[in-house]
C-alpha cells in the first residue's frame, strides 16, 4: 500500500502548476477513451481482415469488455471496497469519482480492446496498447487510481480478450469452412 501511494503521490505532484498540463491529463483520462472507442470501430471497418474475422474481433472485444468490466471487476468491487487515492490521501484530484478504485475499469476496457486488436493486427495492436498506457497513466496522475488498480485492470481486460480469442479459434462454429 505504501508503494502504491508513493507512486500516485509522486505523479500527482506534477499537477497544479501548469493549467495546460492539468487539462492534458484530464483530456487523456476522460476524452481520449472516447476517441479510442471510435478508433477501434474505424480499425474494425477498415481492417484488411475478411468479414468473418471482423465479426470475430467485434465479438471478442465486446465479450471481453462485458466479462472483465461488468462481470469480474464489479464482483471484486462488491467484496473489496478500495477507496480512490484522492479520498484517502491529500492529493490534487483532477477528477472526482465516487465508486471504488480497484480494479480499474478503464484499464480493463481499453486493454481488452488493445489485446483484441493486437491478436488480429500486431501493428495496430501495439498502437492501441500505447494509447491504453497513456489513458491509465493519466488516471494515476489525476489521483483516481493506484498503480495496482491499473495493473489488475490491464491483466483482467487483456486476459479476457486473449482467453476468448483462444476459445473462439478452437470452438466457434463460424471457424469451419462452408462446403
Amino acid at each position: 500500500m505504501q508503494f502504491d501511494f508513493a507512486i500516485v503521490h509522486t505523479l500527482n505532484e506534477l499537477t497544479g502548476t501548469y493549467l495546460w498540463f492539468d487539462n492534458l491529463v484530464v483530456f487523456c483520462a476522460e476524452i481520449l477513451p472516447w476517441f479510442t472507442l471510435v478508433a477501434f470501430l474505424i480499425w474494425l471497418a477498415h481492417s484488411t481482415e475478411v468479414h468473418r474475422q471482423r465479426f470475430r474481433a467485434l465479438f471478442i472485444a465486446i465479450s471481453a469488455l462485458v466479462i472483465a468490466r461488468l462481470g469480474v471487476i464489479e464482483s471484486i468491487r462488491f467484496f473489496y471496497e478500495r477507496p480512490r487515492p484522492f479520498i484517502t490521501h491529500e492529493l490534487n484530484p483532477l477528477l472526482t469519482m465516487t465508486d471504488w478504485s480497484f480494479p480499474s475499469g478503464h484499464a480493463s476496457v481499453f486493454s481488452a480492446l488493445a489485446m483484441t486488436v493486437f491478436l488480429f493486427d500486431r501493428t495496430w495492436g501495439v498502437r492501441f496498447f500505447i494509447v491504453t498506457a497513456i489513458i491509465v497513466l493519466a488516471r494515476i496522475i489525476s489521483g483516481v487510481h493506484y498503480l495496482t488498480d491499473v495493473l489488475a485492470g490491464l491483466m483482467l481486460g487483456s486476459g479476457a480478450a486473449w482467453l476468448l480469442y483462444t476459445l473462439v479459434r478452437k470452438f466457434a462454429p463460424f471457424n469451419r469452412r462452408r462446403r
